[in-house]
């Protein structure tokens, strides 16, 4: 790896775990939340829309498109609630390791998507860790509830 990929890549996990750490501190994460995924959209508008203008998406595609958005609003609702009721240590590696273990198993199942047996261990291993840190609070999984 070089060295410029080394930097990109620590930049990116800095502000990840920044925003991050600037929702739960938050007092109201969920509005917090909201407002950076908001700007995020602002920002991004001009490309999509010169995207959309150049090759507009067929109807599967904004079927997609729809769905992508139910489960960003579902994901970053639930996400901001977390913060709000549970620990940073706790939510940030459940929030982060959840979707690497469900999207596999989500592909597999109706997908019809196939994973190599080393694969499936790494998934294992991984739903495993979300499962131990996310019931090691002193509250355990409640935070979820």
């Amino acid at each position: 790896m070089t060295g410029l990929a080394i930097v990109l890549v620590l930049t990116s996990a800095f502000a990840h775990a920044s925003w991050n750490l600037m929702v739960r501190r938050s007092e109201k994460p969920e509005l917090t939340n909201w407002l950076m995924a908001g700007s995020g959209a602002i920002v991004a508008a001009p490309v999509a829309v010169f995207i959309w203008m150049e090759k507009p998406p067929d109807m599967v595609g904004w079927v997609f498109i729809a769905g992508t958005i139910a489960l960003h609003i579902g994901y970053f609702f639930t996400l901001g609630r977390a913060y709000k009721y549970g620990d940073l240590s706790v939510v940030y590696p459940v929030a982060r390791g959840l979707g690497l273990a469900l999207i596999p198993l989500l592909g597999v199942t109706i997908l019809a998507e196939s994973v190599s047996t080393l694969a499936a261990v790494g998934i294992t291993a991984i739903f495993i860790g979300v499962i131990t840190v996310g019931s090691s609070s002193s509250t355990g999984m409640h935070v979820w509830s």
